[in-house]
């Protein structure tokens, strides 16, 4: 998943690019529907592929409720 050229957001950056709060992000990581992350540290990095296959999924999930 994570290829070492692979950029990887922070939680404020991923938050800032998808216009989701903090409170938000860590939500929805709690109901198990946020990216997948890894930790680098204590802090938690965001892969690229990990966003695009987050957006993939809302996607399904807005269109099987419209």
């Amino acid at each position: 998943m994570n290829e070492p050229h692979e950029r990887t957001l922070t939680v404020n950056q991923f938050c800032a690019v998808e216009n989701i709060s903090r409170s938000a992000l860590y939500g929805l990581w709690k109901q198990g529907r946020g990216p997948k992350y890894y930790l680098n540290g204590s802090r938690r990095r965001i892969p690229h592929s990990a966003r695009i296959e987050w957006q993939r999924e809302q996607m399904a999930a807005s269109e099987r409720t419209s």
